[in-house]
């Protein structure tokens, strides 16, 4: 089944993208284990050949926690390239609330680093309009040939910043998505029905609240994760105005688009009242001690999820990963997650750009840019190699049922693909999730179920705003988190907010605005 679904979404893409783009193809798993004769094959179609007598390191930036057998991993994937590509792998990981600030130091000081994750919430706009990532279409020409057979042509189209290609597009779904994550357990033990609403949700965050007092009803994201807010988790799925955030400031929705017509507007100037209906209903979940009191200090809501002490959260995806399911059973066998939304999953209920929101980049200060391509490459051009880097060991670290599932065993590997390498024809869907949840997934697979944007391959060139951007950034960090979350008084806080950040907004939406008319011009 999801083998058909993989061709039908490069397929759908071809019809609701520009017919003089080339024909995306996802392609079929590769199965010859000869990765030195393809990667040989490779460089020489291209004309091209890369010295690899000397062992190169190559340093990585990425997301997340280091699993228990991720070194046992790279040792295993450094020696199966011995006679491809010939690296060590110096893999750091960055906590997530240290992430843009990670990013931003090591490409400011040109810290040694080859590859790095960055994305357009985090900051990759500017860091693009900086010049602090090299152009890959050269390089994926010469030594990313699996890179592209993996990737739909029309996922690199969507994705390119002022015309160019500067990340691999890590993602499958076509549209960005999110659930609230319960505790099902919990939820039955009060007698509570499948939700179905938000509504539903309310009531039980309120039944927890009183039954179990030592329980957090509800923790949202903080400032790491503005769109998964309080308020603002609620326009994933109640969002009659099609109301999207721009590529301007991450995951803040001050700049915002609206019913598809490709104009910018600003909070500001015109503020959308459900919007301000979510963060005052956040401000009265804040005062009846539903939001967690101490919201902003917890660096990582999955973690403390997983404790067992929090009765709902949110995240930024579909259905429940084997790894957040076994972490929480392993605090008690009882205790179980399930995922609940709020879709309309019909034909052109939502409206996509099919913009991707992770990317893997080569910085120009890499003194090793053709080694970074060939590994990134050498990790799709067999299905065995993907699979050792996304789950690990066959039979220790992870169960594959079919050729398109698979389940961890343990928690010494996780699930993190997301940040280097996952493609839509590589990555396996968790055995775990749910009927409904698969359906789910299915849907925001499919590119064919979204009215496509009339921004369809427009990027947004922050180099003339950049320090309005930066200015704008620095002012929200003190406002904006909480007021989306209902921590103080919304009215008088937006208004100190509004008075330092106006300015700067306006001129950074006139520039956005601006760059949209030429677009739509062309």
């Amino acid at each position: 089944m999801k083998r058909l679904i993989k061709k039908l979404m490069a397929a759908a893409m071809v019809t609701v993208m520009s017919t003089s783009m080339l024909t995306g193809c996802a392609g079929k798993k590769t199965e010859d284990a000869s990765t030195l004769a393809k990667t040989k094959e490779m460089t020489e179609a291209a004309g091209n050949s890369v010295d690899i007598s000397k062992e190169e390191i190559l340093k990585i930036f990425i997301p997340g926690d280091r699993p228990a057998a991720f070194d046992k991993v790279i040792a295993e994937a450094e020696a199966r390239m011995k006679d491809t590509v010939n690296v060590k792998l110096d893999v750091v990981f960055v906590p997530w609330s240290d992430l843009q600030t990670k990013v931003t130091q090591t490409l400011n000081s040109g810290e040694k680093c080859d590859i790095i994750f960055d994305a357009p919430w985090n900051g990759m706009n500017t860091n693009v309009s900086t010049g602090y990532y090299e152009p890959m279409e050269d390089l994926l020409a010469k030594y990313g040939q699996n890179i592209l057979k993996t990737t739909p042509n029309e996922m690199f189209e969507a994705n390119k910043f002022a015309g160019k290609i500067y990340g691999i597009p890590l993602g499958v779904l076509q549209k960005p998505a999110g659930a609230y994550l319960v505790r099902k357990d919990i939820r039955e033990a009060l007698g509570i029905p499948e939700i179905k609403s938000y509504q539903d949700l309310e009531k039980m965050m309120y039944a927890v609240k009183e039954k179990y007092p030592n329980m957090i009803p509800f923790l949202p994201q903080n400032a790491a994760g503005n769109d998964r807010s309080a308020a603002m988790m609620r326009l994933y799925f109640e969002n009659p105005n099609q109301i999207e955030r721009t590529e301007a400031f991450g995951t803040s929705h001050v700049l915002y688009f609206k019913n598809n017509d490709g104009k910018v507007y600003n909070l500001f100037e015109e503020m959308d009242s459900d919007i301000w209906s979510y963060i005052e209903n956040a401000r009265k979940l804040y005062n009846d001690g539903i939001i967690y009191r101490d919201m902003l200090a917890v660096t990582d809501i999955a973690t403390e999820a997983k404790k067992g002490n929090v009765a709902i959260s949110v995240k930024g995806d579909i259905g429940v990963d084997a790894a957040t399911q076994t972490a929480l059973k392993s605090v008690n066998a009882n205790y179980e997650f399930e995922t609940v939304d709020f879709y309309s999953t019909g034909l052109g209920a939502y409206t996509s750009d099919f913009k991707q929101w992770n990317f893997v980049c080569i910085p120009k200060v890499s003194k090793n840019k053709e080694r970074a391509m060939m590994f990134l490459d050498w990790v799709r051009a067999d299905q065995a190699n993907y699979d050792l880097l996304a789950y690990g060991f066959k039979g220790e670290t992870f169960d594959a049922p079919d050729e398109d599932s698979y389940s961890f065993i343990g928690t010494d590997y996780t699930w993190f693909p997301y940040a280097w390498i996952w493609n839509p024809t590589q990555d396996r869907v968790s055995s775990d999730l749910n009927e409904k949840d698969k359906a789910t997934y299915q849907y925001f697979s499919d590119a064919s179920n979204f009215i496509p944007s009339k921004l369809l391959g427009f990027t947004f060139n922050a180099e003339k705003v950049t320090n309005e951007i930066a200015q704008f950034n620095s002012i929200e960090a003190k406002y904006y988190p909480l007021i989306i979350n209902g921590i103080t008084d919304p009215q008088q806080e937006w208004d100190k907010f509004k008075a330092e950040a106006s300015d700067v907004v306006k001129t950074i939406q006139t520039e956005y605005q601006a760059q949209i008319d030429t677009f739509l011009a062309q």
